[in-house]
This record gives structure tokens, sequence and C-alpha cells, in this order.
């Protein structure tokens, strides 16, 4: 989907990862990943900007049980 659509931002739900199972999100283009995991394989959200987008994040808030990432930062066009 993320190839087909090119969006500049794409936010995922309920990925139910854990901490080791991030490198399942790498995606060609799309190097700045913020997620946010629990300790188990359930919950689980993340946030992929695509190297095309100009992103410098300021700061950067989640929640331990993987609920909830919040990125706050400027886009450069």
């Amino acid at each position: 989907w993320i190839k087909s659509q090119d969006p500049s931002v794409c936010c995922i739900q309920e990925t139910h990862l854990t901490c080791r199972d991030t490198h399942r999100l790498k995606i060609k283009g799309w190097r700045k990943i913020y997620q946010a995991n629990g300790k188990q394989k359930k919950a689980g959200v993340a946030i992929l900007v695509s190297d095309k987008t100009d992103f410098k994040p300021t700061k950067i808030k989640r929640d331990k049980e993987g609920h909830y990432i919040m990125v706050k930062g400027s886009i450069q066009q």
C-alpha cells in the first residue's frame, strides 16, 4: 500500500511487535520510523515518515505499553 499510494507520513496501529521485532517495519525509502511497542506481541503503533519528507522531530512521547506515540516536529518545504 505504501509503495502504490506514496504518502509522506504513514500511521500504523496494532503492529503487534516487540522491541526485538522492529526490523519488520523497515521499508525502502522510509528510514524515519517512530514506534511504541509493548513487552508482549499486542498493541503497538508506529509513525513512518518518507525519506522524501524533510522532517525534524523535536519531541517524542510514547506509551510503554504500545498504545500511543506522539511525535512533534517540523516539516520543511
